[in-house]
């Protein structure tokens, strides 16, 4: 992924740094779905991508979703690439 980035994004630091920190983080999709169940908050919508949006913009590939994978938590953390959420707090 880093490969890939500094390619893609050469010259671009802020992207750059991104990617390093996101790649430093180490937060994985079942990790975020814990630390979310311990919050204030709960999924009210959840998107799963191969292909984020994001990257039509950038380099012109039309988002692709890949909703089945929310049913397999171990395979997710390998071929999603992107994960949109919708938070809502809970009512308690």
């Amino acid at each position: 992924y880093l490969k890939f980035v500094e390619t893609v994004e050469a010259g671009n630091e802020p992207a750059i740094r991104l990617a390093h920190e996101m790649v430093s983080s180490k937060t994985t999709i079942s990790g975020l779905y814990r630390d979310i169940r311990s919050s204030v908050f709960r999924i009210s919508n959840v998107h799963y991508y191969w292909v984020r949006p994001s990257y039509e913009i950038r380099y012109g590939r039309k988002p692709r979703k890949i909703e089945w994978m929310q049913h397999l938590p171990g395979f997710r953390e390998f071929f999603v690439l992107g994960v949109y959420m919708t938070l809502e707090r809970k009512n308690e």
